[in-house]
């Protein structure tokens, strides 16, 4: 099996589990744990458990007393004196209600018998993947465009990464393991072949705790461990001091929100002060990949006054139009901020280059999910400097890529909301999503997904 295909069958008694009353996070929280008992010894951790409390001893216990166990092993590793597994284990409290649930997670496990420590990561964030899909309490971005964004602002080793609403560290880890691949390495005269390059300071914040301790995981099993530092911390960014957070080289991020379906006035505030977050505590020639919800780039208001303050302050070079459906199960059309904090102070915006994905293309979803062919257009014009000076040029009218001056957005109330395409046919090119106008898709979408639970229903 492929790694998607064991992350499935990770997932798999979830639903089981749900109708019996256990949350899809609980699940998650408590195969996570386990998970971690299993592994702390190929990941150099099991010293830092008690002799009493671990998976081989989890395993030896009597069933009916198996669950008491665990109860008693997620209580005393809340104290533990190691960060993440602190972190990991804060407030662990479990919902299974006997031990025949937990043997059902412990069996399910056993699947990763024989696989190898280096293949853990990518299954479990295939896994969390697979959860985003089913738990609509948060919206994650998929990991290509988490990858594409990666690759065109180019982090570096030694510099500080900031993701001020890390959820499940997806940024952080994605930039990474591009640090890693790009590192130069060298032999040393013992033979041993050891990084060359300065650690990166990996920022990330995260205000809920079982996504924080998601990804608590997800950094243990990329080998992202900073001690006494935690790559991604519990908190708020916006109650953070500013003398607190160090000046950012890289800002990675997304700030849509489950929130901004039903409460959109509420969430772009809080957005806004997130985004004035991000660009405020750039160091000079620090750059930024930002998605953001439509609503930002349209509204007026205050939401107008911050991209004024952005696009004078700083180098907005680039807008990707994001296309429908990115974010499935959640509707929330978005665009990506591409810009850095200038070394002058007379440097600011002077054109914006727009590249539209949604106008002329179908939605994606459940069954046609964005991967990177569908991004290499986008990755092709934005050429290969991470500032967005790559030469660039327009490509006809009825192309994507297209470039407005700051003159023209200044005259147009700063809206950075452009369809360019759909202006230019004068078609309804985006009536696939548009409210009251649900196509030929989304029926199908509908149509599998109730075949998939009557398939689940009767047991395949």
């Amino acid at each position: 099996m492929d790694t998607r295909e064991i992350a499935q069958k990770l997932w798999e008694p979830a639903k089981a589990l749900q109708e019996n009353g256990l949350a899809y996070h609980e699940y998650v929280d408590n195969l996570t744990w386990l998970l971690f008992l299993k592994i702390a010894p190929a990941i150099d951790l099991i010293e830092q458990l008690p002799v009493h409390l671990n998976w081989r001893v989890l395993l030896t216990t009597p069933t009916p007393s198996r669950l008491a166990y665990y109860q008693q092993a997620l209580m005393t590793l809340r104290q533990s004196a190691h960060p993440s597994i602190a972190a990991l284990f804060s407030q662990a409290r479990t919902q299974l209600k006997n031990a025949q649930e937990l043997n059902q997670l412990i069996d399910v496990l056993s699947i990763l018998d024989d696989v190898v420590i280096d293949d853990l990561g990518e299954i479990y964030g295939e896994f969390l993947d697979r959860y985003a899909l089913d738990d609509h309490e948060h919206v994650v971005p998929p990991r290509s465009l988490v990858d594409t964004l990666i690759i065109l602002t180019q982090p570096q080793a030694g510099e500080v990464i900031h993701d001020p609403v890390a959820d499940i560290a997806g940024f952080l880890v994605a930039a990474d393991q591009y640090i890693q691949v790009t590192c130069d390495y060298e032999t040393q005269p013992e033979d041993e072949t050891i990084p060359t390059y300065a650690k990166s300071t990996l920022l990330g914040i995260e205000q809920d705790l079982t996504r924080q301790r998601l990804a608590i995981m997800h950094c243990l099993l990329h080998e992202i461990d900073d001690k006494p530092h935690l790559p991604v911390q519990w908190g708020n960014s916006l109650l953070m001091e500013r003398h607190q957070v160090p000046h950012i080289d890289l800002v990675l991020s997304s700030l849509v929100s489950v929130t901004d379906i039903h409460h959109e006035t509420v969430q772009q505030t809080q957005t806004l002060a997130l985004l004035r977050h991000c660009y405020r505590n750039l160091k000079p020639k620090g750059r930024a990949a930002i998605i953001v919800p439509d609503s930002l780039l349209h509204a007026t208001g205050h939401a107008q006054r911050v991209r004024k303050e952005l696009l004078d302050n700083f180098v907005v070079h680039t807008i990707l139009r994001l296309p429908h459906g990115v974010f499935y199960p959640h509707q929330i059309p978005a665009h990506v901020l591409f810009f850095y904090r200038s070394e002058s102070a007379l440097e600011c915006t002077q054109q914006v280059w727009f590249y539209d994905m949604r106008s002329q293309s179908v939605g994606f979803g459940r069954h046609l999910r964005l991967n990177r062919q569908h991004l290499m257009g986008f990755e092709t014009v934005f050429g290969e400097d991470c500032y967005g000076t790559s030469p660039r040029q327009e490509e006809g009218k009825t192309s994507r890529w297209h470039s407005y001056s700051r003159q023209w957005l200044a005259k147009n109330e700063d809206n950075l909301d452009l369809a360019y395409l759909q202006e230019e046919t004068h078609e309804p090119i985006d009536s696939i999503y548009y409210a009251g106008h649900e196509s030929i898709w989304t029926f199908l979408e509908s149509a599998v997904a109730e075949l998939e639970d009557l398939r689940d229903l009767l047991g395949d």
